[in-house]
């Protein structure tokens, strides 16, 4: 089965709750490819408007983790080149504190099914 198809059923057949299974690394291993395989299948969809991108980041401090999309995350930091802890109110660089994971969220479950 092409890989487009096999990732469209994929992220049909998960429950909307599911989004550590919407995450770029266990979607690559659920479809036993490489992640760098389906990343532009996923972009494709994100600029669709169909999925949307979330990044998580970490604070140093406390551990505690946040999940952002790339609006979210202008939103809350345009004053600053930080976001502000939660937990701690420790400082969360952007760009150093990422913590690898990606997810993706289903927007529009009519475009992915005629994807």
């Amino acid at each position: 089965m092409e890989l487009k198809l096999r990732l469209q059923k994929r992220l049909l057949d998960l429950p909307i709750n599911a989004r550590a299974r919407r995450e770029l690394y266990s979607l690559a291993d659920d479809l036993d490819v490489e992640y760098k395989e389906i990343e532009p299948l996923l972009e494709e969809l994100c600029n669709n408007k169909i999925l949307i991108k979330k990044t998580e980041y970490i604070c140093n401090t406390c551990k505690n983790t946040i999940i952002l999309t790339d609006s979210m995350l202008k939103e809350l930091m345009k004053d600053a080149d930080y976001l502000e802890c939660e937990e701690c109110s420790c400082s969360i660089n952007q760009k150093l504190n990422k913590s690898g994971f990606i997810y993706y969220d289903i927007v529009d479950m009519e475009s992915l099914i005629s994807w």
